[in-house]
This record gives C-alpha cells, sequence and structure tokens, in this order.
C-alpha cells in the first residue's frame, strides 16, 4: 500500500518548481492587497496550496481579507470588492457563499478573494468563513510533510470517484475534511483500515472536546459522518458529505485495504457503444427537459435551483401516480437539462379515494359532498367509505405541460419560471437525435446509465 501511494502521490503532486512559481504569486498578490487594505484588514494566504496537500493542476489561490469584528458585513464586502478591483484589474466575477466574494484569473492562476472577520478559536462567528484563516494556521502546525502526501493521495482517491468536494453537486469530502482525516488516524492507511469497517455515525474529535460523550453530538447532526471543528467545538466540518458519498468512500476503503491497487485511483471510463445507447433510452421510460439556462446566473443559485425544479416536477408525477423511478438533472454551457424516468406512463383511468371510517359519522357527509358526481359508489371497503372517480390525468406525458403552462404553481424554482415555460420535451427518437449533437449531455446520460461504483 506504501508503495502504491508513493506512486500515486509523485503523479499528483505539483513539481518543486510548480509549487514555488504557485506560492511566489500568491504572496505577490497578499503582499500587494495588504499594502493596499493597510491597518484596514489582516490578509491571509489560505487553502491547500498554502498547506502543500494540493492537487498538481488545481492552480487555486484563495486569499481571505479579514475585518475587525466592529465592521457591518456589507461593509466588508463593499471595501473588499472596491479595493480588489482597483489594486487587480481583471474580469472579477461575484460568488456566494454567505455573503458576496470575489474569484477572477490572473497570471495563469484561479483567484478567489473572500472577506471575513477576525476571530479566535471557539468564539462565536459572524458568517462561516470566518473559521478558514484559524483552519489554515492549525493545519499548517499539525500536519507532518508525510501526512500532507497522504492527502494529495486521499484526495486523488475521492477525485476518481466522484466524491471529493463539498459542492452541494458533489456532497462529498472536502480538502478541509480529507486533512481532518489524516490528522485524525496519523496516515492515509489507518484511515483506510478505519473507514472500512465504518458504521454511520462516525464521531472524531480531534481535540477531545466532548470527551468521548457524543451522545447529544449524534442527535444534534443528521450526518453520517461527525467531525468537531476544532476551530468550532460546535460546528460539523462534515456536514456536507452525503449519506451516498459515505458509503462510497466505505467500500473504496474496504476495496483498498482487502485488496491494494494503483487501479482505484483511476477513474473508470464509462464503456458503452452508440447501439447500447439506443437500447438503453427506447427501453426506459425517459422525459427529458431541455430549457435555456439563465444568463449570468453562478452555478453557487442554479445547481440548487435546478435541484429543486427537478424535485418540484417529480413531486406532481408522483402526487399524479407516476411512480419515479430515476431522476437527474444536467447543465452545459447553454442549457439545462431535467431527466425523469417514470414505472409507467399510462395510469389507469379510474381510481379509488378512500374516506372516513363508516364511525366517523361527522366526517362521512363531507367526504359524500366532495365526491358527489363519483362514478361508482359510495361503497364500504375493509370498513372506510370509497368511492371511484373519473382521473384527471391518465398520461405521465400530460403533466409536464401543465407544469410548463404555470410552473410558479408547481414550485418551479425563480430562476427557471420562464425558461421552463418554453421547454422541449424530449422522448425516445427525439431523446437520441438530442444525445447524438450534444456530446455533454450524451457523457451525462451515459455516466447516469452506464457507470458503476465500487461496492467493495
Amino acid at each position: 500500500m506504501e508503495r502504491i501511494f508513493s506512486t500515486i502521490a509523485k503523479r499528483v503532486s505539483p513539481t518543486l518548481e510548480e509549487a514555488k512559481s504557485e506560492k511566489a504569486f500568491a504572496e505577490g498578490v497578499k503582499s500587494r492587497l495588504q499594502k493596499a487594505f493597510g491597518k484596514k484588514a489582516t490578509l491571509f494566504f489560505v487553502g491547500s496550496t498554502a498547506r502543500d496537500t494540493g492537487i498538481r493542476g488545481d492552480r487555486d489561490i484563495d486569499i481571505f481579507v479579514a475585518f475587525p469584528k466592529e465592521k457591518k458585513k456589507d461593509a466588508i464586502v463593499k471595501e473588499t470588492i472596491s479595493t480588489v478591483k482597483r489594486v487587480l484589474p481583471t474580469d472579477w466575477e461575484m460568488h456566494y457563499a454567505e455573503h458576496p466574494y470575489l474569484q477572477g484569473h490572473l497570471g495563469g492562476y484561479k483567484l478567489e478573494i473572500v472577506p471575513c472577520f477576525k476571530i479566535e478559536v471557539n468564539e462565536g462567528i459572524i458568517s462561516a468563513v470566518d473559521r478558514t484563516p484559524l483552519h489554515a494556521q492549525y493545519l499548517q502546525k499539525h500536519l507532518t510533510q508525510k501526512q500532507k502526501r497522504d492527502v494529495r493521495v486521499l484526495k486523488a482517491l475521492l477525485k476518481a470517484h466522484d466524491i471529493y468536494g463539498a459542492e452541494l453537486e458533489v456532497g462529498g469530502f472536502s480538502g478541509l475534511v480529507c486533512e481532518y482525516l489524516v490528522l485524525n488516524y496519523r496516515s492515509l492507511s489507518n484511515l483506510l483500515a478505519a473507514a472500512s469497517i465504518w458504521k454511520p455515525q462516525v464521531v472524531l474529535d480531534i481535540e477531545d472536546y466532548y470527551d468521548e460523550e457524543y451522545d447529544q453530538l449524534k442527535k444534534r447532526f443528521a450526518s453520517p459522518l461527525i467531525i468537531v471543528d476544532f476551530i468550532d467545538k460546535n460546528r460539523n466540518a462534515a456536514a456536507a458529505i452525503t449519506a451516498n458519498s459515505f458509503a462510497k468512500f466505505i467500500a473504496l476503503s474496504r476495496a483498498m485495504a482487502r485488496s491494494p491497487t494503483d487501479k482505484l485511483f483511476a477513474r473508470a471510463d464509462v464503456k458503452y457503444s452508440e447501439r447500447d445507447l439506443a437500447i438503453q433510452v427506447k427501453a426506459r421510460n425517459l422525459q427529458l427537459l431541455k430549457f435555456a439556462r439563465p444568463k449570468g446566473l453562478v452555478s453557487d443559485i442554479m445547481i440548487p435551483q435546478l435541484r429543486r425544479s427537478e424535485a418540484s416536477i417529480a413531486k406532481q408525477l408522483s402526487l399524479n401516480d407516476f411512480k419515479i423511478f430515476n431522476s437527474a438533472s444536467f447543465y452545459d454551457e447553454k442549457n439545462c437539462f431535467i431527466m425523469l424516468e417514470c414505472e409507467q406512463l399510462e395510469c389507469y383511468p379510474l381510481r379509488k379515494i378512500f374516506g372516513p371510517p363508516v364511525h366517523f359519522a361527522k366526517d362521512v357527509p363531507n367526504f359524500l359532498l366532495a365526491h358527489k358526481d363519483a362514478i361508482r359508489g359510495p361503497f364500504i371497503e375493509n370498513g372506510k367509505v370509497v368511492v371511484e372517480v373519473q382521473r384527471k390525468i391518465i398520461s405521465a406525458q400530460d403533466v409536464i405541460p401543465r407544469i410548463k403552462k404555470s410552473p410558479a404553481k408547481y414550485g418551479i424554482a425563480s430562476h427557471f419560471l420562464a425558461p421552463i415555460k418554453i421547454a422541449s420535451i424530449l422522448e425516445k427518437d427525439s431523446l437520441l437525435y438530442e444525445l447524438k449533437r450534444n456530446n455533454s449531455l450524451r457523457e451525462s446520460v451515459a455516466k447516469f446509465l452506464f457507470s458503476k461504483d465500487v461496492v467493495g
């Protein structure tokens, strides 16, 4: 296993020259900005690049601008934006976490400049990002060179299986969590051995704030993995990790522990032919909505809204008795897509409605009045009053057109209200045609249909 880690580390670690160049650039940017801010704020170069835990080719530089707590949020955001744009002219984009921050490209690097408040360990935060400079200082102090190497190798493993990153679309392990895990278990081999037998909920308390009394933590946090943040003992640093990502990591750890191989660090190609894809699409009850991606909408906002819209449409199909077998959403530079798969596309034209038990004397008349136009009934079945009515919607294909006409009524997210109204609905042949002409969508759908997970 150690030989494998060494090989992977050489493959994924930046060269000494790359690391030196990136740090020099970051320190230069930090120095220029610190001079411009003066005593108004303290700047910190943070993130994996600063701590030597980054992956080759990432080229991400994170700089935090820490202001005194007496300042207002709006004021520090405004001050940061105006100063950064004046000192570092480039095409900056506004991104949003708890409050806005700047993202741009300069000198071949992706820069994120984040305003925050300067706090102490276990001191109440004003915004969630206030902890980041303290995380950087703590980890820089405690991680050994060998552990930093192990963090890089762990990231490579997680990336190969799409569970690296705390973003909503991933729901995986953040870089910070990777560092916490290696620090807690002292090495990657120890971590994999432990994780291979994990069962939810797992609690890790590096600073032993809770003296192994974890019952309250398990009640407070629903997450399968709870990592007590050593900067804020009331925070779960692993809150973004979904049950699915947690399970995938257990399976990967078990596979690695049983039979160590560098193959687990390579992203598995999704293998399929055009014929395979056509067979799957024609065999399934797939409906794909295609609509324009809102212009200028950053992914931080777009992805949650796309997911919420997907869930709303799936809910409407379910409410009309079209059981959802699968659903997914995808996007490219121009369009967004929502894919829905129902177990059946047609329902029986009649529907039974079960009313109150017969002995609920006050409720029975109201039920009968509400269903006075029933095709059959009332009659008694299993002690309840029952009627049979004509379904308003018999075909699943009739649900989405209704949603398109009144998207707000059916829970479509605000930024998609207009695009959904003119969405295309693709099925079978029209879906196959779209897949032939859209490489990005084809890869997304193929990954959904043909990819396999390591299950240990």
